[in-house]
């Protein structure tokens, strides 16, 4: 399986914005996933305040990821990677 920025050098055109705007979904859906749990679960005081203090953050860059999506006609509702950060 190529690498992604492989999979985008390949690419040109329409057809490289809707990969890396796929990407970019899953990406922060992901990231969202991680952040939330190290909110939760991590003992360290400090890196549980980094991750809850990062998340309103990549909740909005997903939403503004999602927003592109929508306007290129890209479905990314089974993008995957866990919770959507929609909850907020």
């Amino acid at each position: 399986v190529p690498a992604p920025a492989d999979k985008l050098n390949q690419l040109s055109g329409s057809e490289f914005d809707r990969e890396y705007i796929t990407l970019q979904v899953k990406a922060h859906m992901k990231n969202i996933m991680l952040f939330e749990k190290a909110s939760r679960d991590v003992q360290d005081p400090a890196i549980k305040d980094f991750a809850a203090k990062t998340l309103p953050a990549l909740r909005e860059h997903l939403d503004m990821a999602q927003a592109i999506a929508k306007r290129l006609n890209i479905d990314v509702s089974g993008a995957g990677g866990g919770s959507s950060g929609m909850n907020h």
